[in-house]
C-alpha cells in the first residue's frame, strides 16, 4: 500500500510548501514531500523508535536543513507550533486507525490557526471509520480506497466559513477514482 499512499501525494502541488507530518511513523510521507520539492517539513511522533528512524532517514537523504523532528504527543506539540506562529500548506495525517485523532487533529489545526489558506490535508484512515469534522472552512475531496484503508483529501479555505457548518460524513465514503473532487454541502 506504500505506493498507493505516495500516489496520493503525487496529486498535490508540493513545490515550496511548508509540510507538517503529524503521527509520522517512519516519516516516509514527509520525506516523499521533501523529495518532491517541499520547502520544509516538521515531523511529529510520540514513539522514540520512530523518531530515531526519521532522524536517520532525514540525514541519509540530506534533508537535515529542511526538516525538524519533534518528539511528543501531537496534541501537546500543536499549541507549541501555534505559539511560534507556524503555518502549513500541506498536512499529512496518519494516526492510529482506531483512534479519534483524525477529527481531533483537524479541528485543532484549524482552531490553532496552523493552516495556510488552501492547505491540503491528506488523512489516512480505516475505510470503515472515516473521520468527521466539526469545524468551518473544511471541504472534503476524493477518498482513495486501498484494502481496508483509505486516504481522504481535505481542503482548508479561509473563505468558506460562512458557506458551511461542518464537513459531512457522506463525502468521505465516496471512492470513485474517476470522479471529480467533491465538496460537502
Amino acid at each position: 500500500y506504500r505506493r498507493q499512499r505516495q500516489m496520493c501525494i503525487e496529486t498535490v502541488d508540493i513545490e515550496n510548501t511548508q509540510v507538517l507530518d503529524l503521527f509520522s511513523g517512519s516519516g516516509s510521507l514527509g520525506l516523499e514531500a521533501l523529495s518532491r520539492g517541499g520547502a520544509h517539513c516538521v515531523f511529529c511522533d510520540s514513539d522514540k523508535k520512530s523518531i530515531q528512524v526519521i532522524k536517520r532517514n532525514v540525514e541519509a537523504l540530506g534533508f537535515g536543513g529542511r526538516s525538524e523532528v519533534l518528539f511528543g504527543d501531537a496534541f501537546a506539540l500543536l499549541p507549541l507550533l501555534s505559539a511560534e506562529k507556524r503555518r502549513f500548506s500541506l498536512v499529512l495525517l496518519d494516526p492510529p486507525y482506531e483512534s479519534d485523532f483524525y477529527s481531533r487533529a483537524v479541528n485543532e489545526l484549524v482552531r490553532l490557526n496552523l493552516l495556510e489558506d488552501g492547505c491540503i490535508i491528506l488523512a489516512e484512515h480505516a475505510f470503515k471509520r472515516p473521520p468527521q469534522f466539526d469545524c468551518p472552512n473544511i471541504s472534503c475531496g476524493k477518498t482513495h480506497k486501498y484494502g481496508d484503508a483509505a486516504v481522504t483529501k481535505i481542503i482548508y479555505s479561509e473563505q468558506r466559513e460562512e458557506q458551511r457548518e461542518r464537513c459531512c460524513f457522506c463525502c468521505l465514503l465516496y471512492t470513485s477514482d474517476a470522479a471529480d473532487d467533491m465538496q460537502c454541502v
